[in-house]
């Protein structure tokens, strides 16, 4: 013990030295430490900043619900929109017009063909012919681009172009 003691009587200041430089390195990891901190405290903040005061974990399971609450939203949606397309499928998304003379020798482009089909080229054409003493009109069912009856010339050539349609 009495080494020890020797030791550092002999080399007090040597010693001294030492340890005022070992608190001088330990001073200035705590003042790096406490502004590393300081950075870190600042960022919680901001990440905290109009919470209302909540913790992330509060947040975050709020904001899962409501991700949750929008998914379903979205499916439904989905949903209605598969059966809107389904049922826009079957109405009238095709129209053609054609007007002509049937008769030769009389009159003007009074009579008409209307082509009017859905989105599977079902659905109708009206043929109204007008004469000088008469006039007629008449309804022909289109099923898939085709018809049951026999078709005019005008009549095939106003379902053409409604079909042609998009």
């Amino acid at each position: 013990m009495n080494y020890i003691l020797d030791f550092v009587e002999l080399h007090s200041s040597i010693i001294l030295l030492i340890l005022s430089l070992l608190m001088l390195i330990t001073l200035m990891i705590l003042v790096t430490n406490t502004i590393r901190t300081g950075k870190l405290l600042r960022k919680y903040r901001r990440l905290m900043r109009g919470s209302d005061n909540k913790n992330l974990e509060a947040l975050l399971e709020e904001y899962f619900a409501r991700i949750e609450g929008a998914m379903e939203t979205i499916e439904e949606l989905k949903q209605h929109s598969q059966q809107l397309d389904r049922r826009i499928l079957r109405c009238v998304q095709k129209v053609a017009v054609i007007r002509y003379n049937p008769f030769d020798e009389m009159g003007s482009d009074q009579s008409f063909s209307i082509a009017l089909l859905d989105g599977l080229n079902d659905g109708y054409i009206l043929t109204g012919l007008f004469g000088r003493n008469t006039s007629t009109t008449f309804a022909k069912p289109v099923k898939a681009g085709q018809s049951p009856y026999a078709l005019s010339d005008e009549e095939q050539e106003v379902l053409k172009l409604a079909m042609e349609q998009r």
